[in-house]
């Protein structure tokens, strides 16, 4: 067992004590500097390595939009924009005929016996022209009070010449059709 003894006075004991304070604080400083110079050549070649692949990938993207294969997806899809852009068109056509069906369905159910239908029409606006020859008045009658009971048909006009005769009557009336 050693026995130590100090002899230095409590202002010496005091000057030791701060320059290791100051000798540990300079080497946490030291390390540090270090470890933070070390992280900042990490960051330049993590960066320089980044760039690196990017400039492959970008040369790569632009090899391929040059390829064969690439403009053939390319008309491909233009196609297919072009195909779904018809279809839609054709959806929507479809669709407006097969209300138009339902509605020369609707009208072939309520004209009476008595009439002949010699034009039935719709235009693109939606205008129904009814051509005919009714036998009897009471039976253009008929037909003008069925028409005005189908919902889907508004603005029926029919020229007061429809009902000058008794028999034999040519007839036309023009409706606007609801959607």
């Amino acid at each position: 067992m050693d026995i130590l003894i100090n002899l230095l006075s409590p202002t010496e004991k005091e000057e030791i004590k701060n320059l290791r304070r100051v000798g540990v604080i300079l080497k946490i400083g030291f390390s540090a500097i270090c470890a933070m110079g070390v992280f900042v050549v990490f960051l330049f070649f993590t960066m320089k390595a980044i760039q690196i692949q990017q400039d492959v990938v970008l040369k790569e993207i632009a090899r391929f939009e040059q390829s064969f294969s690439y403009k053939e997806v390319k008309v491909a899809q233009e196609a297919l924009r072009e195909y779904s852009k018809t279809a839609s068109k054709v959806k929507n056509g479809l669709s407006n005929q097969k209300l138009r069906w339902e509605l020369v369905s609707e009208i072939s159910a309520v004209i009476p016996n008595d009439i002949k239908i010699v034009e039935f029409s719709v235009d693109s606006k939606d205008v129904l022209t009814l051509n005919g020859i009714a036998y009897t008045r009471d039976a253009l009658l008929q037909l003008q009070e069925e028409l005005e009971g189908i919902e889907r048909i508004t603005k029926i006009e029919s020229p007061i010449s429809n009902f000058v005769a008794d028999k034999d009557v040519e007839f036309e009336f023009t409706a606007e059709i609801k959607k």
